[in-house]
């Protein structure tokens, strides 16, 4: 929400609050394989293995499954090896639980819980910079204060809260909000949004200003993040993509379809199970991520690889198939944290993939049925679960056991059924 009022006030339009996460963990339709990464701009399709369904490809897999136990075979390429197992037992990783005093915040207000992520110094620099532009610009300065610039902001959360379609609402004599109208006049209101800046143009370079698209509020930006960093991490967390609803002009605003806001700035989020964000990135296109040099992970994976960075040693990332694949859950492993996710078909290894049982069998079988395989250095797992339809998950933390008990409506019963569910998917929609 704060985003949106940085970018309300340097365009001059007013947003309602969006959640801090998108609630579509429980969206079977959401976890189909069956996806076309060409219709995702932002991703470039990484495929660990391509398909080959050619007789010749085919006779290949065969000798190559001959061959596990093969003594001449090096220990590097049977580590690679691909089997069906039915047990999976993962490398642990030691998790050190911080220790959270909640009983130190039981007196806190909400302005306490504000000045986590931006503190008086934040409100003070940005009265400075905009008495300083207005100045440049005006030759009169706006004679704007921290105190006043922390009432903006105040403000502009209440105004998110309501929902008035025009802003005026809310100085007006049948609509009026007290908190709102009794703070700020709305002549002095739409002068500070109009107004105000949080960097000195003069100050950046052009460098800097090629390299970074959203130079014009990255040090408010960075405050905020500070503030997310300082959270306690507990153990299992999640990233995934929020839209921060904006629909002003801005370089950087994208169309995500089937989403609740799909118009905005788009988010990468890393966050708890309780929805607490404990780290973000806004996505600026080729730019997000300059200093990265995962770039053979894919556009998701480079998320997961940067946004891990702020996590310790035995976490475990729960994300979706845009990020999941079988060199990201290697990448994170070399750093004791574990992944799990669902996977697209096309990332899995063509090996791997030709001995997970077909998805005929599985419907008959019924919903509930599932098989596992396992990569012979057991630090990756392929699951595949069937319920309406099949559901491919990869992890290297999880597989089938224990299993667990879901609830899904029958159709063809016309009632609710309860029906065998994996370890893999029961953490995918916990998170």
């Amino acid at each position: 929400m704060l985003f949106v009022c940085v970018a309300h006030s340097l365009q001059g339009r007013t947003a309602n609050a969006v959640p801090l996460l998108r609630d579509d963990t429980s969206d079977v339709e959401e976890l189909s394989d069956n996806d076309n990464d060409a219709a995702d701009p932002d991703f470039n399709a990484q495929s660990t293995d391509s398909e080959d369904n050619s007789s010749n490809g085919d006779e290949q897999a065969d000798n190559e499954d001959s061959s596990d136990g093969s003594d001449d075979e090096p220990l590097q390429l049977r580590a690679q090896r691909w089997r069906p197992i039915d047990n999976f037992t993962p490398e642990s990783f030691p998790f050190d639980d911080p220790a959270d005093d909640v009983d130190s915040r039981s007196d806190w207000t909400p302005s306490d819980f504000v000045l986590e992520y931006l503190n008086r110094e934040t409100f003070k620099m940005i009265a400075e910079k905009t008495n300083r532009t207005s100045v440049e610009l005006t030759g009169v300065t706006l004679g704007t204060t921290a105190e006043e610039v922390r009432q903006f902001f105040g403000v502009n959360i209440i105004m998110s809260t309501v929902g008035y379609p025009q802003i005026d609402m809310f100085w007006s004599k049948s609509l009026r909000v007290p908190s709102v109208a009794d703070t700020m006049s709305r002549q002095r209101y739409y002068k500070l949004r109009s107004h105000l800046k949080v960097v000195y143009d003069g100050d950046v370079s052009e460098d800097t200003r090629k390299q970074d698209k959203l130079w014009k509020v990255r040090p408010f930006l960075d405050q905020i993040r500070q503030g997310c960093l300082q959270q306690i991490r507990a153990k299992n967390v999640s990233i995934d993509e929020q839209m921060v609803l904006f629909s002003g002009a801005c370089h950087v605003r994208q169309y995500v379809p089937n989403k609740p806001n799909p118009v905005g700035l788009k988010n990468f989020v890393l966050a708890d199970s309780q929805g607490l964000v404990l780290d973000f990135v806004i996505y600026q296109g080729a730019t997000t991520f300059q200093s990265s040099d995962d770039t053979d992970l894919g556009a998701g994976g480079v998320v997961v690889a940067n946004l891990a960075n702020s996590l310790p040693v035995g976490s475990h990332i729960v994300c979706d198939r845009y990020f999941t694949s079988v060199s990201l859950i290697d990448h994170t492993s070399t750093h004791k944290i574990h992944v799990t996710g669902t996977v697209m078909k096309n990332r899995i290894p063509h090996q791997a993939r030709s001995k997970l049982t077909d998805d005929k069998v599985l419907a008959a079988q019924g919903r509930g049925s599932s098989v596992v395989v396992s990569r012979r250095d057991d630090k990756v797992c392929i699951v595949k679960w069937y319920d309406k339809k099949p559901i491919i998950l990869a992890s290297s933390a999880y597989a089938i056991q224990p299993s667990d008990q879901c609830r899904r409506y029958s159709k063809k019963d016309k009632q609710y059924i309860h029906c065998r569910c994996t370890t893999t998917f029961h953490c995918k929609n916990v998170q």
